[in-house]
């Protein structure tokens, strides 16, 4: 153990590790990510969440929301915030009774975090998407989710412009549900960078 433990401390110390430490410290394509950091080390959703997509692509998404939009979410947070401070009304699907609570406080009606569990009651919590402009797919069952989106796009029951947002959408086992939602989609664009969770992800954005 002290073995290994002295093994990665020499690979620390070795000149290159430093340099690369330096080169990222000074990246100007990671400013936005250290400013969001800092801005929210020690904070809740209290103060100006960010949503966990990749700038790119929340850059996006920013430029095609108005006061009154209405946005479906599965998987409640920052973006479910977000999303009510940019004058949207937002209905977020989450299934853990706590964070329901903690995210529930951080909006106001006509938004709306809804309880649902896992199974039916969640991957289809409404009859229809058509009253939605926006709809973001980043929780459990994603999936299902976006089966269901693609089966109601399919018989054409959704607003014409509608933006879904699948996040995370560069692991393995999401590829069949991004490749359904983008065989149905009008544009299908993929945006890949950092974000306030990791420094390299996909988030795709399709439009209807």
């Amino acid at each position: 153990m002290k073995l290994a433990r002295a093994k990665r401390l020499g690979r620390l110390l070795h000149g290159s590790a430093w340099r690369f430490l330096a080169l990222t410290a000074t990246d100007p394509a990671l400013d936005r990510l250290y400013s969001a950091l800092r801005h929210s080390h020690g904070s809740s959703l209290d103060r100006d969440p960010i949503p966990g997509f990749t700038f790119p692509a929340l850059d996006f998404v920013r430029e095609r929301i108005r006061p009154g939009c209405e946005v479906l979410e599965w998987g409640s947070g920052a973006s479910t915030v977000w999303f009510h401070r940019q004058g949207c009304t937002i209905t977020s699907i989450e299934h853990d009774p706590r964070w329901h609570k903690t995210v529930s406080a951080g909006v106001s009606p006509p938004s709306v975090v809804l309880l649902r569990g896992l199974g039916e009651e969640y991957v289809r919590p409404v009859p229809t998407i058509t009253k939605f402009n926006m709809i973001v797919i980043d929780g459990r069952s994603r999936s299902d989710c976006a089966a269901f989106i693609t089966s109601e796009v399919a018989a054409g029951r959704h607003s014409p412009g509608l933006v879904v947002v699948f996040d995370d959408s560069e692991r393995a086992h999401y590829r069949g549900a991004v490749k359904s939602l983008a065989s149905v989609a009008r544009e299908c664009e993929v945006f890949s960078g950092t974000s306030t969770v990791v420094l390299s992800k996909l988030t795709t954005v399709l439009t209807y």
